[in-house]
C-alpha cells in the first residue's frame, strides 16, 4: 500500500502559474494606462501654465490702453494699422496711458508702443520641420518688446498667436503644442479675453 504524497499536482501548478500570469497582465496593463495618463496630464497642464504665463504678461501691459490705442502691423505694412474688429491678427501693438509720478494735474500721457510678436525659434528655424523635436513645426517664440527694455521671449514653442476685437473685448489666443505619450503632440489653442476701455 502507498501513502498518498503530499503536494500539488502537476496540472495544478500550471492551472496556478496561468492565473498568476493573467493577474500580472492585468496588473501590468493597469498601471501602462495610468502612467500613460499621467503623462497626457502633465503635458496639458504644461500647455495650460504656458498659455496662462502668456495671458498674465500680456494683460499686465494691456490693462492701461484703450480701444484708440490698439494697433498691428500686418505684412506688407511699414506703419501699425488700428486693431480692426472682427479681424484676427497675429501681432500686437499698442500704447498704455502713463502718469507721471507726483504730476497730479498733468493728464495721463501715451506711452512708448508695447508690441506682441512671434519670431522664429533659433532651434526650430522655419522650414517645415519639427528641427527641436518639440512637437511644433517651425514653432515660433511669442515676445514682448517693451520701450527702453530687452524684447524679452514669454513663451517658445508656440505654433501661433492671435488678437482680435469685439466691442471693448480683446481675445488673445495661442496655439501650444501639447506632448503625446506616444511621442506625438497636438496642437490646442487657448484663448483669454480682456475688457478694453473705450476712448
Amino acid at each position: 500500500m502507498s501513502r498518498p504524497q503530499a503536494g500539488f499536482s502537476l496540472v495544478e501548478m500550471m492551472a496556478a502559474t496561468v492565473a498568476v500570469a493573467i493577474m500580472s497582465l492585468g496588473i501590468f496593463s493597469v498601471m501602462q494606462s495610468s502612467a500613460t495618463a499621467m503623462r497626457t496630464n502633465a503635458a496639458q497642464l504644461d500647455a495650460y501654465q504656458k498659455a496662462a504665463r502668456v495671458f498674465q504678461k500680456i494683460e499686465r501691459h494691456v490693462r492701461g490702453a484703450s480701444l484708440a490705442n490698439l494697433a498691428t502691423l500686418p505684412a506688407g505694412f511699414e506703419t501699425a494699422q488700428p486693431l480692426a474688429e472682427g479681424i484676427e491678427v497675429d501681432n500686437l501693438i499698442l500704447c498704455t496711458m502713463v502718469s507721471t509720478p507726483g504730476a497730479e494735474e498733468e493728464l495721463p500721457a501715451l506711452s512708448a508702443p508695447l508690441a506682441v510678436y512671434l519670431e522664429p525659434s533659433a532651434t526650430d528655424p522655419v522650414n517645415g520641420l519639427d528641427d527641436d523635436r518639440d512637437g511644433v513645426v517651425d514653432g515660433r517664440n511669442l515676445v514682448l518688446d517693451r520701450p527702453g527694455h530687452a524684447p524679452e521671449r514669454i513663451a517658445s514653442g508656440i505654433a501661433a498667436f492671435g488678437a482680435s476685437l469685439s466691442g471693448q473685448s480683446l481675445t488673445l489666443s495661442v496655439d501650444v503644442a501639447v506632448r503625446q505619450p506616444d511621442g506625438s503632440a497636438r496642437v490646442e489653442t487657448k484663448a483669454h479675453t480682456l475688457e478694453i476701455r473705450n476712448g
